[in-house]
């Protein structure tokens, strides 16, 4: 796709901003090949970590997407967004009033050929210790899943099958606090 088919639009406080996710960084091809994408022109946003948004603007964005809607379940109100944009885990806390960002890291999710499925939808649906011989598998849908990952696995850049791999300690996260049901 042309870089100008990336430009998305987001509300953070409360004012449209024009996003663009490839701001100076790589793009991935559906062949698997990557090239770099220089900065982009008019982009009042970036989705990178070089050029990061905020942790308020994370909140706002998030909070702004859901309404500020909580789901409960097993006594915990937590929710996991995932940025194919920056490559980013974000776990949220909700705080009695709004989702706060309670841990985040750099994740890996799919290639362009087996993209993570991305929908508001999504509910952490179930969890094991150890599935497909890796730890802390918590699926989201029907064949993928946030889990831990090999030792020799790279972070921060879209390389899996469409699972999001994180490193093992931030799987052993989710894994222990994220109830099933949350949204994902």
């Amino acid at each position: 796709r042309s870089v100008r088919q990336m430009y998305i639009k987001i509300k953070v406080n409360g004012k449209w901003k024009t996003a663009n996710g490839f701001a100076g960084g790589k793009y991935y091809t559906t062949s698997g090949n990557s090239y770099s994408v220089a900065r982009v022109r008019d982009a009042s946003t970036d989705y990178l970590k070089s050029a990061n948004y905020t942790d308020t603007t994370a909140e706002n964005f998030v909070n702004e997407l859901t309404k500020a809607k909580v789901v409960k379940r097993n006594g915990k109100k937590r929710m996991v967004w995932i940025s194919t944009y920056t490559q980013h885990l974000y776990v949220f806390k909700w705080n009695g009033s709004r989702w706060k960002i309670e841990k985040a890291w750099e994740c890996s999710t799919g290639k362009a050929g087996s993209p993570t499925p991305m929908s508001k939808k999504k509910k952490l649906n179930h969890k094991h210790r150890w599935r497909h011989n890796l730890p802390y598998w918590n699926c989201f849908s029907s064949c993928n899943a946030m889990h831990g990952k090999y030792s020799s696995w790279e972070m921060g850049k879209p390389r899996s099958g469409g699972c999001v791999r994180n490193p093992n300690s931030k799987a052993q996260f989710i894994y222990e606090n994220v109830g099933k049901g949350s949204p994902v």
